[in-house]
């Protein structure tokens, strides 16, 4: 049995949600800092439980053969990118291997059907395949006084980052104003970057307005401009308020999704996926998925600014969506009259209680209003549902009312493997058969995975 101060020698088989390697000793798993799949480690034991533990690493003495150079100078302190020293095509199999594990383990399923994980390799003009860096349209960046970046591995501390590999142009040059002029009072800043139009959003989190913002404002607009990005928009964000102190509300970007040029406001506090350019092809396939003939509702559930729905809306007789942010439900209606899109309607709220009380009988909405058109839509037989929740999964209550209301196919798009396993048992338990799912690495050169996942009613 392993115990506290045993040294042990293991070959690491997995990564686990912190970015420990996973090895094996006498069968029992043990967590270790520093190390990759495929290396062999000499490592001291630090704590010893019943059934895992964890230890120090002292040296790799075999290195695995999908290791390679991080390009990042920030990657042995920064805690964001867990695989900059691991071949991006062993990544995809390891993500791969990762939903197919939780979706047996936790979701009960013998043998799932999991399709290829699509990643994010690029094509050039040449026909140069290569894996892109710079996708993120979204840095949150904790600011201390003048270091800003993000923070350490297992730790509060602050790596300064002045150069993101993962961040857009535009973020760096914006960062870079703000540890050069920050007098303490900023305490965090978001960066967002509509790739489509070049368009920047700047929100800068503190306790009051900066004695010099005005002149923060001014050097962020022409550090983006050297960038060739534009700063349209800067709000403050105080006591978790957003208040516009520049510019416009909203940025705008551009995508191609299913073969469909769309339009998308974002505002600040609103979600948006964070790769552009894996969103469309997550989109494509939630699309492929709902297997729309233009008679069905599409329940659109934590449906943010809108985008998968009006993604979906040309395909469907109508989108209901429901989103607790309000000011992503301004934006998602926004969306849609920008789209020129007349058949979706937008409810704020919890999906979960806005979707129990449409279920109850003695509900009476205004007629014609969208938790009229909700209620309608519970009852017909023809209803799809797309849930695509914060990475603490769906609420039970809204799982059981979907699942009452009878809805013939559910898409579920997850961003934790864990919630999405646990939430896939209790739609088996509630009569839904999960017919597949498809990873997409939305993160790259990250332990994250995003997944799309089929279930049907029996």
């Amino acid at each position: 049995m392993v115990q506290k101060g045993d040294i042990i020698v293991t070959t690491i088989e997995d990564i686990s949600g912190d970015g420990a390697g996973i090895g094996k000793v006498d069968g029992m798993a043990v967590f270790i800092d520093g190390c990759m799949p495929g290396d062999t480690v000499r490592a001291e034991v630090t704590k010893a439980k019943k059934n895992y533990a964890f230890a120090r690493m002292l040296e790799i003495t075999e290195f695995s053969a999908d290791r390679i150079s991080p390009l990042c100078p920030h990657y042995a302190s920064c805690g964001g990118c867990t695989y900059q020293e691991y071949d991006y095509d062993a990544q995809l199999v390891l993500k791969e291997r990762q939903v197919r594990d939780k979706l047996e383990r936790i979701g009960g399923l013998k043998e799932p059907v999991i399709r290829e994980i699509i990643g994010q390799k690029v094509t050039d003009e040449d026909g140069t395949e290569y894996i892109p860096f710079r996708y993120r349209n979204k840095g949150d960046y904790p600011v201390w006084n003048n270091l800003v970046g993000f923070y350490e591995k297992k730790s509060h501390k602050i790596v300064d980052v002045k150069e993101c590999l993962l961040q857009s142009e535009a973020a760096d040059a914006v960062t870079r104003v703000i540890r050069s002029m920050n007098k303490g009072e900023i305490k965090n800043v978001v960066v967002k970057t509509a790739f489509g139009t070049g368009e920047v959003m700047a929100v800068l989190s503190c306790r009051e307005n900066p004695s010099n913002l005005e002149a923060i404002i001014t050097s962020m607009d022409e550090a983006a401009a050297e960038a060739d990005y534009s700063l349209e928009s800067v709000y403050t964000r105080i006591n978790d308020k957003y208040r516009c102190v520049a510019g416009a509300r909203t940025i705008l970007d551009q995508v191609e999704i299913d073969g469909r040029e769309l339009s998308f406001e974002i505002s600040a506090p609103s979600f948006y996926q964070v790769n552009t350019e894996q969103m469309k092809k997550l989109y494509e396939k939630a699309i492929e998925y709902a297997a729309l003939t233009g008679e069905e509702t599409v329940l659109d559930l934590y449906c943010g600014i809108g985008t998968i729905g009006i993604s979906m809306a040309a395909r469907a007789k109508q989108i209901v969506g429901i989103e607790v942010v309000k000011e992503a439900v301004l934006d998602a209606n926004r969306n849609s009259v920008i789209n020129g899109i007349v058949n979706t309607r937008y409810i704020c709220g919890k999906a979960e209680e806005v979707i129990e009380k449409a279920a109850s009988e003695d509900y009476s909405p205004r007629e014609n209003s969208a938790e009229a058109m909700l209620q309608s839509a519970l009852k017909e037989d023809k209803l799809v549902a797309v849930l695509d929740p914060p990475r603490a999964g769906c609420d039970e209550v809204l799982l059981r009312t979907i699942a009452e209301a009878g809805a013939g196919r559910i898409v579920y798009i997850s961003c934790d493997q864990g919630t999405l396993a646990r939430d896939i048992k209790l739609l088996g338990e509630l009569g839904y058969e999960f017919v597949e799912a498809t990873p997409v690495d939305m993160f790259g050169w990250t332990n994250h995975v995003e997944t799309v996942s089929l279930l049907v009613k029996r």
